[in-house]
């Protein structure tokens, strides 16, 4: 979605300014943020969902390994959209 929202300005800014629109650019950010809004929440709400102790049921090293890192970019992902929902 953002790569044709910038599709979009780029063509509208220097090819064919005809189709230029002010409310339409509004309206692409508006839906950008709401969408930008959910998946910060998601993906909050998915770090979350992983209260039990994930070792108790793994016991491989290199899988714990694997979904510890992936536990930890997601709560880094939520973290860094709740910053610059801040900012």
């Amino acid at each position: 979605m953002t790569i044709l929202v910038e599709i979009y300005y780029i063509v509208a800014e220097t090819i064919a300014p005809a189709v230029h629109n002010y409310i339409a650019i509004l309206t692409l950010d508006s839906l950008l943020a709401i969408f930008w809004l959910s998946a910060m929440s998601d993906s909050a709400a998915l770090r979350t969902a992983f209260n039990i102790p994930i070792d108790y049921y793994y016991y491989n090293t290199q899988d714990l390994t694997q979904v510890n890192t992936y536990l930890d970019i997601l709560a880094a992902d939520a973290g860094v959209a709740g910053l610059e929902l801040y900012v």
